[in-house]
């Protein structure tokens, strides 16, 4: 919801939807070119496209914005959200802001190598393919903001 004044978000076309959801869903983006029958620079334009609209540069930063702001939703799960170490915790937070493991380890005042490591870990702890994917399954599981079924209107 936007504030009295504020002009809403920007919404996006049926095409850039298709593919940030299944970026969103870990897919590369050769992935989504095949799936679409497109090249990978158009996919990148749509892509790019979006990121001119909302801002952040990265996927991952992308796609939280985009929950944040509900202009998609993630994708339901179920089971439980896992125990995430305050390491996997930070680092997921930083993922959600774009940063890159080297400025995540300069941050956190760790070494990269650590850094990567706990990356790959939370990773396999969220069942992700990717960072991308795995801000969609943060929020899916309530780590970075609450999930749309349950927020109240």
């Amino acid at each position: 919801m936007t504030a009295i004044g504020q002009a809403p978000w920007p919404t996006l076309t049926w095409r850039q939807r298709e593919i940030i959801q299944l970026l969103a869903q870990g897919a590369s983006m050769p992935e989504a070119a095949a799936e679409f029958s497109l090249s990978r620079s158009t996919v990148e334009s749509y892509v790019d496209r979006v990121k001119e609209a909302f801002g952040p540069r990265e996927l991952p930063a992308l796609l939280h914005v985009l929950y944040e702001r509900d202009v998609l939703a993630p994708s339901e799960l179920t089971g439980p959200s896992p125990d995430l170490s305050p390491e996997q915790q930070a680092i997921l937070r930083r993922i959600a802001q774009g940063e890159s493991a080297a400025r995540m380890a300069t941050e956190l005042r760790r070494p990269v190598t650590d850094v990567r490591r706990d990356a790959r870990a939370l990773l396999k702890t969220l069942g992700a393919r990717n960072p991308a994917h795995a801000i969609t399954r943060g929020w899916a599981m309530g780590l970075l903001g609450t999930p749309p079924e349950v927020r109240s209107p």
